[in-house]
């Protein structure tokens, strides 16, 4: 059971990997913010993007926000792997 809690955890970060990627993706079209699409896979990033934001210094029109997110992915999945 336990196994397959930490596989789920595993598949949900990398799920929000993919919706991030989405996210930045989307943000370099400004045109398509207002697609419904688009404004979804922002209601599931800003939540989290929002506290990185206010803590990194800015940086002009580079976010480096979605950077350490990704990190912090890459280092939940490791550890959910490290459990395995």
């Amino acid at each position: 059971m336990n196994q397959i809690l930490i596989v789920f955890g595993i598949n949900l970060v990398m799920i929000f990997q993919f919706i991030l990627f989405l996210s930045v993706i989307f943000s370099w079209f400004p045109s398509s913010m207002g697609h419904p699409f688009v404004q979804f896979i922002r209601k599931i990033t800003t939540p989290v993007l929002r506290p990185i934001q206010r803590i990194l210094p800015r940086t002009g029109m580079m976010d480096f926000a979605p950077l350490v997110a990704f990190l912090l992915c890459i280092f939940l999945e490791a550890f959910f792997r490290g459990l395995l």
